[in-house]
């Protein structure tokens, strides 16, 4: 009889044990593996629960809320203050947390005031003029918009005072169409038509009182030049295979401009308006569609996606990835002082309207 007794017991503390482990939680993997604050971490394991209320995610000390929580499945944003380290998620006091290490990548986002319209837009143009920065545009559905938005942030930095917008898709089809937008009298003015064949999705960039357009076709190899003081294009000469690619991305750093990316390939490259001439730069290293580029301090930087943000240094003709906040494509990027402004696009959610303020 006491063998009996004690037999049970045992089989009573092995129940209790198996318990135990199977309800405990387990971290299994989470993605992405980089990026910053504001993000949204997909984290995959067990035993997670249902209720939100009972789960807290820890990014080193820093505690986060879940966004969602299913019992394999927890979404949650990287909080402000977290630093690279492991993930750790508390069940009902129970702790776990995963063997891999989540990195915080270098820069910061700070979400500001959406602009006003909805549902969302993407492939506008976005523009800084003074202390002021221009969103204008924009598509969803099929529907296309020519309305302009002014963003007053609280920083001082001229650039000029004029906007160029043209050669684009409207509900007509492609437009060689080219215009010019003064926001000190709220006022637009129709410039010289662009010669070359019509197009969207072009590279294009200014530097100095000159702006540059080239195709968005690797079959048509043209570019030209634009000329604000006599408003006349002038054919330049064309560029090596590979520089034209559907919808690139540019940036301008002092006297060069820096372009590429794309539909078609992920080849960077340098122009030089001196001496008309390209040159090959490392190839850049994420997903290369649907990127919006600007420069900071010298530095120039491609955002888009959660893992295909990057900066770029002229210097060492090298790439460094940087933080994100989601998943994003066709939005629109501008620089007022230090900082860089994006918003809009398309993304996991549909057309988007939010704006976004980064400090490198």
């Amino acid at each position: 009889m006491r063998n009996n007794i004690f037999f049970y017991m045992l089989l009573c503390l092995f129940a209790i044990s198996c318990r135990k482990t199977e309800s405990s939680p387990q971290v299994m993997s989470f993605t992405p593996g980089d990026g910053g604050v504001g993000l949204v971490i997909t984290i995959k394991g067990n035993n997670f629960g249902s209720s939100a209320s009972h789960v807290t995610i820890y990014f080193n000390t820093i505690a986060a809320s879940p966004l969602t929580v299913t019992d394999s499945l927890i979404t949650v944003q990287v909080p402000a203050g977290a630093t690279s380290g492991k993930i750790s998620v508390v069940v009902n006091g129970i702790k776990t947390e995963s063997t891999a290490i989540f990195s915080i990548l270098p820069g910061t986002w700070t979400k500001k005031a959406d602009l006003p319209f909805a549902p969302g837009r993407a492939g506008g143009a976005g523009f800084a003029i003074g202390n002021k920065g221009y969103y204008i545009g924009g598509t969803n559905n099929g529907n296309y918009f020519n309305d302009v938005y002014e963003y007053d942030p609280p920083v001082n930095f001229v650039i000029g005072n004029k906007i160029y917008i043209g050669i684009c898709q409207n509900e007509n089809g492609n437009s060689n169409e080219f215009w010019e937008y003064d926001p000190t009298y709220d006022a637009w003015t129709q410039m010289a038509n662009f010669p070359g064949p019509s197009r969207k999705g072009v590279l294009s960039f200014a530097i100095g009182n000159q702006g540059f357009v080239g195709s968005n076709d690797p079959n048509v190899n043209d570019f030209w030049m634009y000329d604000q003081n006599t408003d006349i294009w002038t054919q330049k000469n064309n560029p090596p295979p590979g520089v034209n690619s559907s919808w690139p991305a540019s940036f301008v750093i002092g006297n060069n401009a820096y372009t590429g990316a794309g539909s078609v390939n992920s080849l960077f490259w340098k122009y030089d308006p001196l001496t008309d001439t390209w040159a090959s730069e490392t190839d850049f290293p994420g997903n290369p569609y649907g990127l919006s580029g600007c420069s900071i301090n010298g530095m120039g930087y491609l955002f888009g996606y959660e893992d295909d943000s990057y900066a770029f240094n002229p210097t060492s003709d090298s790439w460094s990835p940087v933080a994100f906040f989601g998943i994003r494509d066709f939005g629109v990027s501008f620089v007022i002082g230090s900082n860089a402004y994006y918003g809009t696009g398309s993304g996991t959610e549909g057309f988007l309207n939010d704006f976004w303020e980064f400090t490198p």
